[in-house]
């Protein structure tokens, strides 16, 4: 890239020259730390003229040339699209820097609109393991296909910008893009009368939107070239053509082979013109993990806590004074503080007629064991970690070494 910003480390995304990548220095961030932290993110939601002056401090530490060049980027047809994220991530880059950072580059472009679903000028949401809602938006092992934002609403969407503030226990959920003049049938459906049609588009409950509206699939810019309001799930068909025409659309979208797959790191903000980029998301992969962890005698109340029956998205963790790690990139958590922590992969279960029971087979794949409880020969004497047994179902008792015995052996008649 020929643009040189002081503090911006700009360059073409490796998989696309669509795509400009650009990173925060660290003495930029370091320099947002005051003027960001004038604004907690209550003073954002409640008085619109904050994000302005956030957004101001970000542009100074360019000279004022940041927001013309994104600007740039957002209206350049070879272009559209922009992917802004820290160039190192510290303990003061937390989840609310982020979610002001977002504020700070959005408001450099424009100003978003109302969100209905959120109540607020952005949207912030949980991708879980277990999901309940109306959309694909939250469900976690479902394709997003590759769609438009704002197709159900009467205001406008000239861009977007997506961020991730945060990511645990995630395999998969790569972000897909595709710009609409690398759409290997974009001249086919874009001259097809019936993507000129008006649509019907409405909403899922969960947006809060109690209106629907009429507009093609398909329009064109200034210079003639073809733009596209789109997304799978909202459109209400009149008649089967219209019903036939966006299968076939659907259909081409998805089997693109110029869609670009991304994994965007923890602190990336993506910002794309909705015009002519479409937007996705891979599934992610179910985490097929777990961890079995020793209780001590300082955890048995909340380890006993954990038995207790709540509903699956709810986490224990949130419940306990148990506290999660995670190591070795290992997917699930183990309890911070047991002594013995064996990292588990499912591989089978058989049911259990008998009691009703499910006998669970899995490999161990890491065992982590604090110092003092390993002996020379690799014996692991649980009683000096303070290790808990069971007895029934709410005993619990230290163990306490009698004797250790040689290997057993048939004896000589």
């Amino acid at each position: 890239m020929s643009e040189k910003i002081d503090g911006f480390q700009i360059e073409k995304h490796e998989l696309s020259s669509r795509i400009v990548n650009i990173d925060i220095s660290d003495e930029v961030l370091s320099k947002l730390i005051f003027p960001f932290n004038k604004f907690d993110i209550t003073a954002l939601e409640y008085k619109p003229f904050t994000r302005f002056t956030i957004a101001k401090s970000l542009d100074d530490l360019s000279n004022n040339k940041l927001s013309k060049f994104l600007n740039e980027i957002l209206k350049d047809r070879n272009t559209g699209c922009f992917i802004i994220k820290p160039q190192n991530l510290n303990s003061k880059i937390d989840d609310n820097f982020l979610v002001k950072l977002s504020t700070a580059i959005s408001h450099l472009v424009g100003i978003p609109n109302y969100d209905a679903m959120a109540g607020k000028y952005y949207a912030r949401f949980h991708v879980k393991h277990v999901d309940k809602s109306d959309s694909y938006l939250r469900k976690a092992y479902t394709n997003m296909d590759l769609h438009t934002d704002g197709t159900y609403v009467k205001e406008k969407t000239d861009w977007l910008l997506m961020s991730k503030l945060e990511e645990r226990n995630a395999e998969g959920g790569e972000t897909a893009m595709l710009h609409l003049d690398d759409w290997e049938h974009c001249d086919e459906l874009f001259n097809d009368p019936t993507g000129q049609e008006n649509f019907l588009w409405g909403s899922p409950k969960s947006k809060n939107i109690d209106y629907k509206v009429e507009h093609p699939i398909f329009s064109t810019d200034q210079n003639g070239r073809a733009q596209i309001s789109y997304i799978d799930q909202f459109p209400e068909p009149k008649n089967m053509k219209q019903g036939i025409f966006l299968q076939k659309l659907s259909d081409n979208l998805e089997e693109s082979k110029n869609k670009i797959i991304t994994k965007l790191p923890v602190g990336s903000s993506i910002v794309a013109n909705n015009y002519f980029w479409l937007h996705g998301r891979r599934p992610f992969k179910e985490n097929k993990v777990f961890t079995v962890n020793h209780v001590t005698l300082y955890q048995i109340e909340d380890a006993h806590h954990t038995s207790a029956k709540y509903d699956e998205e709810i986490s224990e963790f949130n419940l306990t004074a148990l506290r999660p790690e995670y190591k070795n990139d290992f997917y699930a958590p183990f309890v911070k503080g047991s002594p013995v922590q064996l990292g588990c992969r499912y591989l089978n279960e058989y049911d259990i007629i008998e009691n009703g029971c499910v006998l669970i087979v899995a490999a161990i794949e890491h065992i982590f064991i604090e110092n003092q409880l390993l002996k020379d020969d690799g014996w692991v004497k649980l009683e000096d970690g303070d290790v808990m047994t069971i007895n029934g179902l709410d005993g619990y008792a230290l163990p306490k070494l009698h004797k250790r015995l040689d290997y057993a052996r048939p004896k000589t008649i």
